[in-house]
Formats: structure tokens, sequence, C-alpha cells
């Protein structure tokens, strides 16, 4: 589900620029433009595809890998502006040490992706990305100036398929609750001061040599 849900932004990209090549008598003057989009695009697919049949291999159900907290969010950026290029993303982040990390699998990947993705639906102009973390805790803030959330949605959201006004289904919100949740994750949703919303992830993450036992300190919101 999470593999299909994360194909479709690609094949709808891929749709409207064929369909645009198609309508036109003779090739475009920036047609190699068009041309590479539709490879980034395509290599999109066949990843997820690839990255599918490696989590459904039944010897690793269930399984997750100790990954660099670093390398984790830089992935996660670099996989979703090869999805969607046309969207500016800014970043802002806390320096993060080699020594933190998460334990985490492809589907929380996904998660964050579908997170992201869903905020360039919203707000395709001004997309934020903040990360902050503790010694036990990694927070990754996705902000977007869209409409917002009403308080019905909002309470349908990560439990099913939920209609909204924006034209999706609630899917992706779903999967992703469901991955983050499954890994020790959380996830909140907050209204922004002047728009738009904030969906807070909070991933558990340790160490190397930390001691476990520790209270848990919160991470601040991000302001506007």
């Amino acid at each position: 589900a999470g593999a299909a849900h994360e194909m479709s932004t690609p094949l709808s990209t891929m749709s409207v620029v064929v369909g645009d090549l198609r309508r036109g008598a003779r090739p475009p003057a920036d047609w190699k433009v068009s041309i590479d989009m539709l490879w980034r695009q395509l290599q999109i697919c066949k990843r997820s595809l690839s990255d599918m049949v490696q989590t459904a291999d039944i010897e690793q159900l269930g399984q997750s890998r100790s990954v660099p907290a670093r390398q984790f969010v830089h992935e996660l950026v670099e996989r979703f502006q090869l999805l969607r290029p046309q969207v500016p993303l800014t970043l802002r982040f806390e320096p993060i040490e080699d020594s933190l990390a998460l334990r985490a699998d492809h589907t929380l990947q996904q998660a964050l992706l579908n997170l992201v993705n869903n905020a360039a639906d919203a707000s395709p102009h001004e997309v934020e990305l903040h990360v902050l973390h503790n010694d036990l805790a990694l927070v990754i803030q996705v902000l977007d100036r869209g409409p917002g959330i009403t308080p019905q949605l909002r309470e349908r959201l990560g439990k099913g398929r939920v209609a909204s006004n924006g034209g999706g289904n609630g899917v992706g919100a779903f999967i992703a609750n469901s991955a983050i949740e499954r890994l020790g994750g959380t996830v909140r949703l907050f209204d922004r001061k002047r728009g738009g919303t904030c969906v807070q992830v909070e991933l558990p993450a340790s160490r190397s040599g930390a001691e476990e036992n520790h209270d848990h300190r919160g991470v601040p919101l991000a302001a506007g």
C-alpha cells in the first residue's frame, strides 16, 4: 500500500508530461527537459517497487535496523526532491552528531515521505522541514501554508480512509501513522499561527554508549 501511494505522484507527473507531448504536433523546444523528468520519475517508480519486494521478503518481516539520524534525514530530503522537483523545500535542522541513531525500516522513510508529499499538495510553494533532537528523540516537523485541517478531518486522520476537500482520501496519513507508531514513534497535528499545518513526528533515538534510563525531555514546537 505504501509503494502504491508513493508511486501515484510520479505516475501523475508522467501522465501530465506525456499528455502535453502527445498533444503537440512536434516536440517542444524543451523536450530534453521533459524526457529527463520522465526518466527521473521512472527511477522513483522502480525504486519503490524494488523496496516493496525487499520489504515483503518473509525473512525480513518486522525487522528494523539502526540508521544514523543525519543520514535518514538527508535521504528523506533527497528522495522528496527527486519526487517533487518543482516544490521548494526549506530544511532547518540542528547539527546532528553521528552517534545519534534511529531504529528504522523502509516503511518509516516512506511514512515521512507521505507526510511531506501531503504538505506539498496543500502548499506547493512553501514547505518546510524542521529537525530537532535530544538524547532520546528525533523530532521532524513538516510545515505548510495550506488551508489547514478541519476538526472533523483531524479526528479521522490516521484511522482509515477519509474524504477531504483537497480530493485526498487520507490513505497516506493512515499508512504514515501506522508505520511510525509501529516503530515506537508518535504523530501530532498543530495549526500554525499564520495559517497552515504542522505535522510533528517524534521518533525514538539513542546514542552509542548512552544510558537508556533517562527522563524524556520534550523538544519545543517550531513557532509560526
